[in-house]
């Protein structure tokens, strides 16, 4: 350990992480006094793994990563007032920690959370147009998880919010088995259909405000709802084109390729089947708002358990 750690405590969400939770932790461990592990009934290496790096391991049911990390933000006794939050697959880059150790010697009070660089591969090699800021630094006391939404999340942070341009590494080696790849995005594809089903009913509401001149949630919020007016089927070619071809992904070949038709169209045309699919089932009166409520939102947002968790997938 350091001789003076920044004053700072870090959590990182596990489930089956036993090939990506060394690399997160070695990121982290000679640089921070106060490390968490919150796993979710681990059966591989993983619990093993992160106690060469840690005491503090604990499990908590998975029930979906926005509860997952409400649960954490409320309930571990965290020594420090400032949290950084990490998934076991990433990794907090050098550049990074010497921003966070410059910002919390100066913190004045003033600035209540910070933007990070956001930088994420695919099978080891860096990809291109995915967002470009996360909220991942926080004063607790004026942080809260947002979980207004069923796949992706958000931080809530009352005050000020500062930008960090150092990077956080996302890169799952899970993800080298393309299988896994696509059976998580079959799971996301189902969930982030129901979410855009019930927010048109009313379900779901967001709780950032959208804007596109706004900081980096209020923007992507903006694009989300912009993005749920545009036609069904059409959408996912139009967004593949812009990931594509102005975010230079174009420029990577074949990688850059492959990766865009993945995640820009496939995944995208999958969640507009699978619209089109509760769609025709709400018409037909085989389901209701109500019943993807229940199993999809209510018990998410009430901390019941979803669906049972498979064990071999890790986080969802």
């Amino acid at each position: 350990m350091k001789s003076h750690s920044p004053p700072l405590s870090v959590f990182v969400l596990t489930g089956n992480e036993e090939l990506n939770i060394a690399r997160c932790l070695e990121s982290v461990a000679v640089w921070c006094d106060d490390i968490f592990v919150v796993d979710s009934d681990s059966t591989d290496r993983t619990l093993e793994i992160a106690g060469q790096f840690t005491e503090n391991v604990v499990n908590h049911r998975y029930i979906d990563h926005a509860s997952q990390l409400k649960w954490a933000f409320e309930n571990l006794p965290f020594k420090h007032e400032w949290v950084l939050f990490l998934d076991a697959d990433n990794r907090v880059s050098p550049k990074l920690k010497s921003l966070i150790d410059e910002v919390l010697a100066k913190d004045d009070g003033k600035t209540n959370g910070y933007y990070c660089l956001h930088e994420e591969f695919f099978r080891d090699k860096p990809v291109r147009g995915m967002k470009k800021w996360w909220a991942r630094l926080v004063r607790r006391t004026h942080a809260a998880i947002d979980n207004s939404e069923l796949v992706d999340y958000g931080i809530k942070i009352d005050g000020n919010i500062g930008y960090l341009y150092g990077a956080i590494v996302e890169d799952n080696l899970k993800e080298n088995d393309i299988d896994f790849w696509i059976d998580k995005h079959q799971r996301f594809a189902q969930r982030l259909a129901a979410e855009e089903i019930l927010r048109s009913y009313g379900y779901l509401k967001w709780s950032v405000k959208p804007r596109f001149f706004g900081n980096s949630d209020q923007r992507r919020v903006w694009l989300k709802n912009f993005w749920g007016y545009l036609p069904l089927f059409v959408r996912p070619f139009l967004y593949w084109l812009w990931r594509y071809i102005p975010t230079g992904a174009i420029l990577q070949g074949r990688h850059g390729l492959t990766f865009t038709v993945l995640q820009a169209l496939w995944y995208r045309l999958i969640c507009d089947l699978k619209i089109q699919e509760f769609r025709w089932k709400i018409q037909k009166g085989e389901l209701t708002p109500e019943m993807l409520w229940e199993e999809f939102g209510s018990k998410s947002q009430s901390g019941e358990i979803v669906s049972s968790r498979d064990a071999s997938a890790g986080k969802f």
